[in-house]
């Protein structure tokens, strides 16, 4: 009987239970971000936490030629709802990191880093010298 009460009661309380919901990005922390070329190929790897949910997710990219195009396209991302991409911004001389969650549904959130373009242009190998670390917000 003792059993049979206090399985009801959990019954009951997990049916009474709100499903789990999606919050709204407020930040999100980046590692590791870098940009190499080779000879055909510029790569791009991140790794991003997204905040205050601790939704972590890998990314990486390519494009092809080895000049840093004006806008990189969607990033592929171990979770499909971020979407990180980047963009130059000439008319102020730097370049947005932006990425958009769409956990919530019909509620979008960009968080965005502005890098220097000097960051974006090194030498040899290396295309991104800035930061490896850095906060989208």
């Amino acid at each position: 009987m003792k059993f049979t009460t206090t399985l009801a009661g959990l019954t009951a309380l997990f049916a009474s239970a709100a499903p789990a919901s999606a919050q709204h990005a407020t930040s999100a922390t980046v590692t590791g971000f870098s940009a190499t070329r080779n000879a055909t190929h510029i790569n791009y790897r991140a790794t991003i936490n997204v905040l205050p949910e601790n939704a972590l997710a890998t990314f990486t990219h390519s494009t092809p030629g080895t000049a840093l195009p004006t806008n990189s396209g969607a990033w592929t991302s171990t979770d499909p709802k971020l979407v990180l991409r980047f963009n130059v911004v000439s008319a102020v001389n730097q370049v947005r990191v932006l990425l958009s969650d769409t956990h919530v549904v019909a509620a979008t959130v960009n968080l965005d880093y502005f890098s220097p373009y000097s960051d974006w242009v090194g030498a040899g190998s290396a295309v991104y010298t800035g930061p490896a670390a850095f906060t989208l917000d």
